[in-house]
């Protein structure tokens, strides 16, 4: 693959994601500050559902296109089958859940929340195989740029609507929107008549059945060990306590959801191009965990660090009795950006079944954690689940997964976070060490703060291009080549 091509990859989604980012982190700020605790609670309830839901609702399309190297017209069909298939499914099981999750959780307004909010997998069905043959393709500028337009669009709409009727059935116009924007910008774009052809073959169903099983199985599992905290905390937390809990939980989320596809969007069909060259496959994937932890840990870091700061001046004083909790789910999704790549390459190699066990059992771990950290309250709840997170990525990952499709020692799986996380701790560590020696930081303005963040990150970069020089060479050599 060209330098050139995967460059123009990285500034597509890249760009996407900044934008994607920012329009998540300004509805969260939003939410927290236009609703009280008691919305709060059922809007994080409902996040969580949706979140949980789409990820089941993809059947694993996209990682199947990747894997599979050519694809017939007829077998696209299928997958096109597939996908709508779902998405007919969850609707109807969404309807049918709805009054049922109401009366669990005892909040009536869910009934109406996640009846709708099912109309979001019909509009995904529609788009996703298209997405993703495009990016097998490598031609992200397509998705890329309707990735920025929906956010844009819809978020604004979404703002607009929360402002004026204050009510919280305007957050679902963000989801909603995107959803339906990118599917006709995707099929107007890249106007196709097979778009609108799907069939539903039983002899192509069964070649895919065991992919799309065990991706079904990961998904949902996958998603129940992400929000196993929310879901169980919402039976033991009061409505405020979990909005505040799921405001920081999602914070975490949407940043590390926002960074990684930058990279693993990317790497899927490099790794799945070398599934045979277990060598080659070792040096990408050690690359993409270089690469994905060099720009994680200085935002994780900075969130963990100055967390009083950001707590007071972008979600208000509403939200600062759950500092604590910020400040562990950062250290979480740290931790959680660590392993995120695994998932990329399990699905490129069609490791389906590996990664459905192993989903299985971080979904017990972290389901187990959360019962006995909620019964404690919303520190104990966030401290559990970094603890559960912890033994995850520092060992299970590297046993379980990079080790046996690899060969990936234990030290080289170390030693590619250390450059990272020492520059990061060094840069941000030591911004809020001198902060605290001149008296500065118990009162930081937006200017100050804005301004030790972008020195730290200076500091950050120079430090980690000492700290590891082959990714600062590679870089350098990847813009050099760029006319």
């Amino acid at each position: 693959m060209a330098d050139n091509k995967l460059l123009a990859a990285a500034k597509w989604t890249s760009a996407a994601a900044a934008v994607r980012a920012l329009m998540q982190v300004l509805q969260l700020v939003l939410v927290a500050r236009l609703f009280p605790g008691d919305d709060l609670g059922a809007l994080v309830l409902l996040f969580s559902i949706i979140a949980v839901a789409q990820l089941f609702a993809d059947v694993g399309i996209a990682n199947l296109v990747m894997h599979h190297q050519r694809l017939t017209v007829e077998e696209l069909r299928n997958i096109r089958g597939m996908a709508l298939g779902m998405g007919i499914i969850l609707f109807v099981l969404l309807l049918s859940a709805a009054p049922l999750l109401a009366r669990f959780y005892g909040d009536s307004r869910l009934h109406a929340l996640v009846s709708l909010s099912g109309m979001l997998f019909l509009l995904n069905s529609l788009w996703q195989t298209k997405r993703a043959l495009l990016e097998k393709s490598f031609d992200f500028r397509i998705v890329g740029s309707g990735e920025i337009i929906a956010s844009l669009l819809s978020q604004a709409t979404m703002l607009g609507g929360a402002l004026l009727s204050e009510s919280i059935f305007a957050v679902l116009i963000a989801p909603l929107g995107y959803s339906f924007i990118m599917a006709l910008w995707l099929m107007f774009l890249r106007p196709d008549a097979e778009d609108f052809r799907f069939a539903l073959s039983g002899t192509t169903l069964r070649r895919f059945a065991g992919y799309s099983a065990h991706s079904l199985g990961f998904n949902l599992t996958n998603s129940v060990s992400i929000y196993a905290d929310i879901f169980i905390g919402g039976r033991y937390l009061s409505a405020a306590a979990l909005g505040g809990h799921g405001i920081a939980k999602d914070l975490s989320l949407k940043i590390g959801w926002a960074i990684n596809p930058i990279v693993t969007r990317i790497a899927t069909p490099q790794l799945a191009k070398l599934q045979a060259e277990r060598e080659r496959l070792r040096t990408v994937y050690l690359q993409v965990m270089r690469i994905t932890t060099a720009l994680n840990f200085p935002v994780f870091t900075s969130l963990v660090v100055f967390s009083e700061s950001y707590t007071q001046l972008v979600f208000g004083n509403a939200l600062t009795p759950y500092q604590p909790s910020f400040i562990l789910l950062g250290m979480w999704g740290l931790l959680r950006s660590v392993g995120n790549p695994s998932g990329s390459l399990m699905f490129a190699l069609g490791k389906t079944r590996l990664a459905f066990y192993f989903s299985l059992g971080s979904m017990l771990l972290f389901s187990a954690s959360a019962a006995i950290g909620a019964r404690f309250g919303v520190v104990c709840l966030a401290f559990a689940m970094l603890i559960s997170m912890a033994v995850q990525q520092i060992f299970a990952i590297w046993f379980f997964i990079l080790k046996p499709l690899t060969g990936m020692t234990y030290q080289a799986y170390i030693r590619s976070l250390l450059p990272a996380a020492s520059a990061a701790a060094m840069a941000f560590g030591g911004m809020a060490i001198l902060l605290n020696l001149t008296g500065a930081a118990s009162s930081l303005s937006w200017t100050t703060l804005l301004t030790t963040q972008v020195l730290a990150a200076v500091i950050y970069l120079g430090l980690l291009a000492t700290l590891d020089s082959d990714l600062a060479q590679q870089t350098k050599r990847m813009f050099r080549k760029v006319p």
